[in-house]
């Protein structure tokens, strides 16, 4: 059967380029967002209203932790060891969720 074949360093590579680049790109993403939330802070009233600070601040943390996850995530895909690239993972998944709950309840 072609599942009990050894994975090969070849698609090793591939599956560490894949993590990373997906990772890279929401670290991208959360640049973006965090040069544009400079302009949600100049509003008057903004910096008191502890639904747009938890929103600016998840816009800082997210580039930070989802690099991060980039990193960890090609070491522990490219070593075979899936601990780091979950562990490296987890505080991007939670500062994205912060960010989503963030978003929508400053959205309504």
């Amino acid at each position: 059967m072609a599942d009990d074949q050894p994975i090969t360093d070849k698609e090793r590579q591939f599956h560490a380029s894949a993590v990373m680049g997906v990772w890279g790109l929401l670290a991208l993403f959360g640049a973006y967002l965090a040069l544009t939330s400079i302009a949600v802070m100049d509003e008057p009233g903004a910096a008191k209203d502890p639904k747009i600070v938890i929103f600016v601040i998840s816009c800082w943390a997210l580039p930070v932790f989802a690099g991060l996850a980039a990193v960890g995530g090609y070491h522990g895909v490219k070593h075979a060891r899936p601990r780091i690239a979950l562990l490296t993972a987890i505080p991007a998944v939670v500062t994205l969720l912060v960010f989503a709950s963030a978003f929508g309840a400053w959205w309504t």
